[in-house]
């Protein structure tokens, strides 16, 4: 197996962390602790908490996403209640300013306990999340931010295979065109202490695994690191394509509720590591056979856990508190080559210009595709209203496009080339497709909607 022979278009930075499980470390003195350590390490993505009661400082934020880090803010709403809309487009609409991309609302939602004995015995479970799902998605596109559909957990008191291709399917006969254009899929990676190969391929490659059945060699199923690649099948049975994925807690056998039954395996995280970097990694238990590549469409690998007050997490801590470095870490930086250099902290206000990488030079940019060239009088026509409020940038260059927030690519195509896509969502802009002859109506509803 050729690992290096897959066709990459697009090779972004996917090593990620969750940082700290609390509200505690949001302060100037973290920041300046632990953005250089962040830099040093290369580190592309990070999870924050956000609590609902109040925003993360933006004195936090900002220079993370200066630093080029895409960040996701994770809710943890929990399931027992209905969210708080109006909290949530408050705290959506100043994560964007700040340089949040993308946002998780909750999580498990197919267990019991995640939406307590009365909810969960709603007939309509699966639709009820769905249309909140799509609320929550509708308010994080409004304010530019890409909603993360929760992860489910393999196995659950619901089969997450089932629960799952029932959710996006609910999902997409309500989802407007930019939902479906700019959903992102999330994903355990718990290990479950087997091989990182386990259940690879997903259902086409395991045929005979049945829901609740007791998997072994021979019934390999989606309780592995390579969950993502079954949610992935019900994603592409829904959509007919995969969608992005994030993985979520990599690194750890099981939940971390379940940490007291679980075994440490780090040469697990660094060849975990090594997979998110592109790399060819053998498998452990059979050194001849390289282990499967990372496919394109995971976007993030975040480990759990940066750091942590709470002893429960301490076996999975990268850093101590005071930012020393534990055998994760260290491993990692032996590595890389980092082990003999010195970190230079920085007062985070003093970053040079060339760090900024995640602003936006246009707020929203129309793409014309290259074959409606000698429609380009109609078309700017159809967007003189547009034009005239917002003032966007317009042309033909994908590349000049992707500095922009927000992608409105116009094709005759019904099923424009994913390639481009690709390349139009690679540096974290919002993108939506529409046919010319759909422009005057766009607009009509646009506005409408914002009245």
């Amino acid at each position: 197996m050729e690992h290096q022979s897959e066709k990459i278009l697009y090779q972004p930075n996917r090593l990620g962390f969750h940082y700290f499980q609390d509200a505690d470390h949001y302060g100037q003195k973290h920041i300046k602790q632990w953005l250089p350590i962040l830099k040093e390490m290369k580190i592309g993505w990070l999870v924050l908490y956000s609590p609902l009661t109040h925003a993360i400082p933006e004195d936090f934020i900002r220079p993370l996403a200066e630093a080029g880090i895409k960040l996701v803010v994770d809710f943890k709403q929990t399931l027992k209640n209905d969210p708080d809309w109006q909290t949530f487009e408050v705290l959506l609409s100043a994560y964007r300013k700040w340089g949040v991309t993308h946002a998780l609302l909750d999580r498990n939602a197919n267990l019991r306990e995640t939406w307590g004995s009365t909810r969960w015995g709603n007939p309509e479970l699966i639709k009820v999340y769905a249309d909140q799902f799509i609320q929550f998605a509708r308010c994080s596109l409004d304010n530019a931010v890409h909603p993360v559909l929760g992860p489910l957990v393999p196995g659950g008191d619901y089969w997450d295979s089932a629960f799952m291709k029932t959710l996006l399917s609910k999902i997409s006969e309500s989802a407007s065109p930019l939902l479906r254009n700019n959903l992102t899929l999330s994903s355990y990676s718990w290990t479950f202490g087997r091989s990182l190969d386990w259940g690879a391929g997903g259902p086409i490659v395991w045929p005979a695994s049945k829901a609740y059945q007791k998997p072994d060699e021979e019934h390999q199923n989606q309780q592995g690191f390579r969950a993502y690649e079954w949610v992935d099948t019900a994603a592409r049975a829904v959509f007919n394509r995969s969608l992005p994925i994030i993985l979520l807690e990599t690194g750890i056998p099981l939940s971390i509720q379940d940490f007291a039954d679980s075994i440490h395996e780090s040469d697990d995280q660094q060849n975990i590591v090594a997979l998110a970097q592109g790399r060819n990694v053998y498998d452990q238990e059979n050194p001849r056979h390289l282990l499967s590549p990372l496919p394109s469409y995971i976007k993030s690998v975040n480990f759990f856990v940066f750091s942590s007050a709470d002893p429960n997490y301490k076996s999975y801590c990268w850093f101590t508190e005071d930012g020393q470095r534990l055998s994760p870490a260290q491993a990692y930086y032996v590595r890389e080559g980092l082990i003999d250099r010195e970190i230079e902290v920085q007062d985070p206000q003093t970053l040079s210009a060339q760090d900024v990488t995640h602003e936006f030079l246009y707020n929203r940019y129309f793409l014309i595709s290259q074959d409606l060239l000698l429609s380009t009088p109609e078309i700017l026509d159809s967007l003189h209203p547009l034009m005239e409020r917002e003032k966007p940038m317009l042309g033909f260059s994908p590349d000049e496009a992707c500095q922009a927030a927000a992608i409105t690519y116009i094709t005759n195509n019904d099923d424009p080339d994913p390639e481009l896509l690709q390349i139009l969502r690679s540096k974290g802009s919002l993108v939506n497709v529409i046919n010319p002859q759909e422009i005057s109506n766009w607009i009509r509803e646009k506005y409408n909607e914002n009245a």
